[in-house]
């Protein structure tokens, strides 16, 4: 599974939501509210903003921003998250980051596996973990021969651009993301949901889950439509399986 760690967010996030909202219906100017939320607790700033984002009006929950780190996704889970296209990615290339192992000693391993030599295939897994999820009794074999090819690619002289032709969707990749509030709230929706697939959906659970460590307020906006409208929002729901 793909591991998470929130690096930055907004300061204050509640106040500025607050300042957000107030300022939309304040004869004033926004200075004023700025001393103003100051002198409030979250707790009491979240009275109004709590009301303001369950009325629908959510565009001030854009102001808030989040960048998060994640480490050995697969790329069937990079294809999805970025679909989201309000936020910002920067993915791990594969035409600049070039696998690199030993092509002689994976073919060595590969062949002692054929022969049931279990010290091999505890060795040739620890391989394949570094780049691929995953990895299990039914395809490692596959997924070595996979590497292999890529590996003799590249020793051929083919560019890592090129070679990468032939890796599978449970290569793994790193990210750095940004997001607003706004989105995560609706990418929670979509994707914690019991019908998202494992990996996106536990990435998704893990930026929530940092989030709210950081404002326990958030609990209930980042939550899959089943518990936070207590319906399910989905045409076939996981009910009905």
């Amino acid at each position: 599974m793909s591991e998470v760690k929130l690096v930055q967010m907004s300061e204050n996030p509640v106040g500025l939501m607050y300042l957000a909202a107030r300022n939309c219906c304040s004869a004033g100017g926004p200075f004023g509210l700025i001393e103003q939320a100051e002198d409030k607790s979250s707790e009491d700033m979240w009275k109004l903003v709590g009301n303001v984002l369950k009325s629908g009006h959510e565009s001030i929950a854009e102001h808030v921003y989040f960048t998060f780190v994640v480490e050995g996704m697969p790329r069937y889970t990079m294809a999805q998250v970025t679909r989201h296209r309000h936020c910002s990615f920067s993915i791990q290339s594969q035409r600049y980051v070039e696998i690199k192992e030993d092509l002689v000693n994976l073919k060595i391993l590969y062949n002692a596996t054929l022969e049931e030599d279990m010290g091999a295939v505890v060795c040739l897994k620890d391989i394949l973990n570094k780049y691929f999820t995953d990895v299990d009794e039914d395809n490692f074999l596959i997924l070595t021969g996979i590497l292999m090819c890529y590996l003799q690619a590249i020793k051929a002289g083919k560019k890592a651009e090129d070679a990468r032709m032939i890796l599978p969707n449970c290569t793994k990749t790193n990210m750095v993301m940004s997001v607003n509030l706004r989105e995560l709230i609706h990418i929670a929706e979509l994707r914690l949901c019991n019908r998202a697939q494992a990996d996106i959906q536990d990435m998704v659970q893990q930026m929530c889950d940092l989030v709210i460590t950081q404002e326990p307020l958030f609990k209930n906006l980042l939550a899959k439509p089943c518990v936070k409208y207590g319906k399910c929002k989905e045409a076939h729901p996981c009910t009905e399986e």
